[in-house]
């Protein structure tokens, strides 16, 4: 009886480890394949001159004021090279486990060179409004978006694996994902970008980050 229910429970925990498997990759599946076709049909609008009233719509709905203004700047300055850069140092350099540091930094690196790369290649000017923060180059895909997303995407997805109390990790996670929301509306308030600018940086990076997180956690394989 004691070998039979060894071996049940040994089944079970593989049933368990299975399912987990089956589920997270079918949560890669979706969020690739998701961030993809959201931002090919993006693009594909940008190109054929079809996005140009969904981009007025939203793009108008804002009302400016001094105090809205300044609360926007202070949000964008949370994605600048600048402060993304410092807080994944500063990331690096708190986290027990340097390998975890150093999958944020090459993470946020390398999201920030290929949203470049786009930039040039698609080479969409700036919305035409007052800007109301310097912003310099093309406009499509918004780097602001995709290096938020990239960060404080890693960010979520380190905490979601390894803080314990579920209702805090709730808490930061919930807090995280309205920083990268408040981010991509600042640079659309602020006038530097298009709506969809923003969605199809926050799409490139979760297209970004599902094969990145794939293939960071062989790379930096906890043994």
């Amino acid at each position: 009886m004691g070998t039979c229910s060894k071996i049940d429970r040994r089944c079970y925990n593989n049933y368990v480890i299975s399912m987990e498997n089956i589920s997270k990759n079918k949560s890669f599946w979706f969020l690739c394949l998701g961030g993809f076709i959201v931002f090919a049909t993006m693009l594909l609008m940008i190109k054929t001159s079809n996005i140009e009233s969904f981009d007025n719509f939203f793009g108008t709905i804002f009302v400016r004021s001094e105090t809205m203004t300044n609360i926007m700047r202070g949000i964008t300055l949370l994605a600048e090279a600048g402060s993304l850069i410092l807080f994944a140092v500063l990331f690096a350099i708190f986290v027990k486990d340097k390998r975890d540091g150093a999958s944020m930094l090459f993470g946020l690196g390398i999201c920030a060179g290929i949203n470049s790369v786009l930039k040039k290649l698609i080479r969409r000017p700036r919305p035409s409004i007052e800007h109301l923060v310097v912003a310099d180059g093309f406009s499509f895909p918004s780097g602001h978006s995709a290096s938020s997303m990239a960060f404080y995407g890693l960010l979520i997805y380190w905490i979601w694996k390894n803080c314990k109390n579920v209702m805090l990790r709730n808490v930061l996670v919930a807090f995280l994902g309205f920083i990268i929301l408040a981010i991509g509306t600042s640079r659309i308030y602020l006038g530097v970008h298009y709506p969809s600018d923003v969605i199809g940086g926050f799409s490139f990076a979760i297209f970004y980050l599902s094969i990145y997180i794939k293939c960071s956690e062989k790379i930096w394989a906890k043994k």
